[in-house]
């Protein structure tokens, strides 16, 4: 297990977020990624991420360094 820490504006840039789409079972999904240093934020996380960052209100900018960070506990398990 490790803990880091990822800036929460770092998911607040577009161009930070990637998506692919993958094939399973004959369905489409889109996958989504969020690379930070030499992590990869991917999956379900990811997908948690964006849908926080697309629910974040825009009056509330601009988005400071005064941000509490965000810490993501990753497992090999």
């Amino acid at each position: 297990d490790e803990i880091f820490y990822v800036p929460l504006k770092h998911f607040l840039q577009d161009a930070n977020h990637h998506t692919i789409t993958s094939y399973r079972n004959g369905r489409r999904h889109k996958v989504h990624f969020y690379p930070y240093l030499h992590y990869n934020i991917w999956g379900a996380t990811a997908a948690m991420m964006k849908d926080l960052i697309n629910r974040i209100d825009s009056t509330i900018q601009p988005v400071t360094a005064s941000l509490r960070p965000l810490y993501l506990i990753m497992s090999d398990d």
